[in-house]
């Protein structure tokens, strides 16, 4: 990670970046100006050192060594440096002469930091150095200038601290802070209201649980396969219940209830696992609603008075293509709902064809019976010849 030693008309220098991780992203390629916009902290804790090694100062100033610097860590980048191309948010040390300057790489040119090597010395909270009702000139991360506890309230079990600006007062909006000093609130108007209560504690919650998830993904690294696929279904709830998390506003209440469990998670998924409903009901009902679905699906299986026993029958046993059950909007005489069951005016019935038929043989019979009879000559096989 080391150019050659310092040569004569040469220069050491050392190049840092912003450290990785999530809470430093803010910072990354970030200019001073967007910096003091968004109240975000100049600090050389939030740099880690990338790259040493020495260049050639012989009739150059410092701004043209600086540039010779940005050239080359872009162009021609050494074969053993590790680290992403300079820009902006990156700072450059010079040692030279027994003396070290610190300069930031902002949008246009370099900037000298000497806060950089002789940070001012402010209030960090520890746990050593909690933050207590008398805590003043603390540092707030994300945030600009030092600020001093007007209020606390304990939430879950944690001590939270209502923070006012030093310098502005109460013309800024307050922040809250844990009593390590985390930022926990801000933008805070109203000081500990029922919504930044309730907002606190689900946040620490979430923060306890996905602490106890993580425990427990480890956990199941220990184990054997056949154990992992034992419990991979518990591991799949209790990450739906951290996603649900996210998404789902609790009350303070049962926040901070649920916040002073010391496995609020491992509670969550047991109370699920007993009120789970059994599995093979709910695969019978998935059966028989797709039966269902594919027999409506069926043009052989239409029946076009199913839309409307749906909406009329009391459940979908009933439905045979009659509409032959009480309405449930109209208890009691059912005929405004069922009109074909109301009383129709008796109308003439015609007679059928073959009943006029059957009428007019008997008739016939009856006028055939009463005509006299014409005897008739009996013929007889005797014949007499005389």
């Amino acid at each position: 990670m080391n150019e050659t030693s310092k040569q004569e008309g040469a220069v050491s220098y050392d190049i840092y970046q912003v450290k990785s991780g999530s809470e430093y992203v803010d910072y990354h390629f970030t200019g001073l100006q967007l910096m003091e916009q968004f109240g975000l902290p100049f600090s050389a804790d939030n740099y880690e050192k990338v790259y040493s090694g020495t260049v050639d100062t012989a009739s150059k100033s410092n701004s043209e060594v600086l540039e010779s610097l940005f050239e080359r860590f872009n162009l021609q980048h050494p074969a053993d440096f590790r680290g992403h191309s300079m820009s902006v948010s990156d700072v450059v040390v010079l040692h030279e002469n027994g003396r070290d300057t610190a300069h930031f790489c902002d949008s246009i040119g370099f900037v000298e930091m000497p806060q950089f090597l002789n940070p001012e010395p402010a209030l960090t909270a520890t746990v050593e150095n909690a933050v207590t009702m008398e805590t003043s000139g603390l540092e707030v991360e994300q945030h600009y200038g030092t600020w001093h506890s007007i209020d606390s309230r304990e939430i879950g079990g944690r001590d939270y601290f209502l923070m006012e600006h030093d310098e502005f007062g109460d013309e800024a909006a307050c922040v809250i802070v844990d009593n390590t000093g985390k930022l926990a609130a801000q933008d805070v108007m109203d000081g500990f209201s029922p919504e930044v209560v309730a907002m606190i504690a689900q946040d620490a919650l979430l923060d306890k649980m996905t602490e106890e998830q993580d425990a427990f993904r480890e956990s199941l690294i220990t184990l054997s396969a056949p154990e992992v696929l034992e419990r991979s279904y518990e591991y799949n709830i209790r990450e739906d219940i951290l996603f649900g998390m996210e998404e789902w506003e609790l009350d303070s209440r049962h926040a901070e209830a649920l916040l002073a469990s010391p496995t609020p998670l491992a509670d969550v998924y047991h109370m699920y696992e007993q009120s789970e409903t059994d599995h093979m009901d709910t695969v019978r009902s998935a059966l028989e609603q797709q039966a269902e679905a594919a027999l409506s699906a069926d043009p052989r299986e239409r029946n076009y008075l199913r839309a409307a026993e749906e909406y009329q029958e009391e459940g979908y046993d009933f439905i045979d293509g009659r509409m032959s059950t009480q309405s449930r909007l109209t208890p009691g005489d059912d005929t405004e709902s069922h009109p074909e069951q109301q009383e129709q005016p008796m109308e003439e019935k015609r007679p059928s064809v073959l009943g006029r038929l059957k009428e007019k043989q008997a008739e016939v019979a009856a006028r055939d019976a009463s005509a006299p009879r014409r005897e008739t000559p009996t013929r007889s096989n005797d014949v007499s010849i005389e």
